[in-house]
């Protein structure tokens, strides 16, 4: 039997298909995506979907999957997506209504994109934290870091940024005071920070003497994910 759902090259329309993917809240609120649409931009929803044999689907959040607004982020990248019709993951129409979102829930947004494998969606709110984080202090990052650590997948792109800024962040201070600043944070992300630093410091040793700074920058592009296979 043929899937109900496959992914083709362009980003389909919302009114293409029928079907409706429903996301209901601990709460008793309740979302809805076009399931076409949510199976095109997510292999968890593609595989799930095509398990189902009507056309509609119930899926229920529960608080440690995904909060209200992961979900409001991702319906409305997903509708971004289709409406603009481009091959940018991070669509103007996203950025003028998500850019004022707080740094915490960009974050989250991106773990629930990581669970229900859309890279896409997390290339968008990972691209939006980039932009809140352009004139981020080290006590910003940090706080988000401590915030989100536990919940962040091991090793993942989330990770390795926020690690990256926080080195970024503290790469004008005197090393005293990056000392003192890391032995404040828990073992875990001291830990991870600490790696990094001796790397960006060898670094800077064999290439840029002196230029920290330039050695510790981020660009957010080296921590983007690989597009979904069609």
């Amino acid at each position: 039997m043929a899937p109900h759902y496959t992914r083709g090259e362009q980003n389909p329309h919302p009114s293409s298909r029928g079907g409706i993917l429903f996301f209901v809240m601990p709460t008793g609120k309740c979302y809805s995506v076009h399931a076409h649409l949510a199976a095109h931009y997510s292999d968890h929803f593609l595989e799930v979907l095509n398990l189902k044999e009507n056309v509609q689907m119930v899926t229920r959040c529960s608080s440690n999957i995904a909060n209200k607004k992961s979900i409001e982020l991702f319906v409305g990248w997903v509708y971004s997506r289709s409406a603009d019709s481009v091959d940018d993951e991070l669509s103007s129409s996203f950025v003028s209504l998500h850019s004022n979102e707080r740094d915490e829930d960009l974050a989250r947004a991106w773990i629930y994109g990581c669970k229900i494998e859309a890279p896409g969606f997390q290339n968008a709110v990972l691209q939006l934290l980039d932009r809140k984080f352009e004139e981020a202090t080290y006590e910003t990052v940090a706080n988000l870091t401590v915030r989100v650590w536990d919940a962040v997948p091991s090793e993942s792109q989330l990770q390795c940024y926020l690690v990256a800024m926080l080195c970024n962040t503290l790469s004008e201070r005197e090393m005293n005071d990056i000392v003192q600043e890391l032995g404040r944070l828990p073992g875990n992300i001291r830990h991870e920070a600490m790696d990094l630093l001796r790397y960006l410091i060898r670094i800077m040793n064999e290439t840029e003497p002196g230029n920290f700074r330039r050695v510790a920058a981020v660009g957010v592009e080296d921590f983007l994910e690989e597009p979904l296979r069609i």
